[in-house]
């Protein structure tokens, strides 16, 4: 019984603490050029799959076009 009203304080003592150090983090929209490279991307891999490679071919093409584009963009 000693280790059930340990273990509740404890709980109850942790999540106290956890909650007490919450800060507010701010939102940062996305950017069009995120965007922009991102619809590259999804028409590389539209256009690998159109000529028959494999989803995963074709996912790793279109990883390729995002970076390069957002590497352009710098």
């Amino acid at each position: 019984m000693k280790k059930f009203i340990f273990s509740a304080v404890a709980v109850m003592a942790f999540s106290m603490s956890s909650m007490a150090n919450t800060i507010e983090i701010e939102e940062y929209p996305v950017t069009d050029i995120v965007g922009e490279c991102g619809e590259r991307g999804r028409d590389a891999y539209n256009a690998a799959s159109a000529f028959g490679a494999s989803d995963e071919v074709a996912a790793d093409i279109s990883i390729m076009v995002t970076i390069d584009c957002l590497i352009q963009l710098q």
